[in-house]
């Protein structure tokens, strides 16, 4: 993609936590996620923490134990407190809803379709991770593809995030930030509200040489 070396640095940091959130919703945090995260922490000052101070005190075996216990409460259940589906959000009577048909169908227009893990807890495909995954997808894909390749990676981008991400996870996204009790989750929570209401701004399509102004759209 043709643009100015912030749009290119503000796309890739966005892609990251696009995939960073899709990874702490879809399964617990193992050692090697653990480590990177509180790597994270030293090396970034202000904003987003993802543990409380002194965490680094505690047994890595106790932190992970801690960490399953909070992911199952609040995404597994059996009464999950945050349950990471579209449908379960928007008045549907059963889990996947008409919302996860619309993401398949989706899918199927743009010619993709979500890699799910073995570990991964997804039972449907409304689930904010693979939305995620997707927007991430598609990011990526409007700064490295062709020029064709670039316009419709971005309308993708775009379609995805206005119709089926933002509706429930604007709100979701808050209460997960209000319910969580580890940092982690709260912290990704907060971060992932912050990048998709800033990508709500940006232009709908690339301008006429396939290229890209982020503050077009503000």
């Amino acid at each position: 993609m043709h643009a100015k070396p912030e749009a290119i640095d503000q796309l890739t940091a966005t892609v990251g936590v696009l995939r960073l959130g899709a990874r702490l919703f879809a399964h617990e945090v193992d050692a090697h996620l653990y480590r990177q995260l509180l790597g994270a922490d030293k090396t970034t000052e202000g904003g987003h923490s993802f543990f409380e101070a002194g965490a680094a005190d505690q047994s890595e075996a106790e932190a992970l134990e801690d960490l399953a216990v909070e992911f199952c409460r609040l995404f597994i259940g059996p009464q999950p407190e945050c349950p990471p589906y579209a449908s379960a959000h928007q008045g549907e009577v059963k889990l996947g809803g008409r919302t996860a048909p619309a993401v398949d169908d989706f899918m199927a227009r743009h010619g993709v379709r979500p890699v799910i893990g073995e570990h991964d807890a997804v039972l449907e495909h409304d689930h904010l991770s693979v939305e995620l995954a997707l927007l991430a997808h598609f990011y990526q894909a409007a700064f490295e593809d062709g020029p064709e390749g670039r316009e419709e990676a971005w309308a993708a981008a775009q379609e995805l995030l206005h119709h089926h991400i933002w509706p429930w996870a604007d709100s979701y996204l808050k209460h997960v930030s209000d319910a969580a009790r580890s940092g982690p989750y709260s912290a990704i929570s907060s971060l992932l509200w912050d990048v998709l209401d800033n990508s709500r701004t940006w232009p709908e399509h690339l301008d006429e040489e396939h290229t890209v102004d982020l503050d077009a759209g503000r």
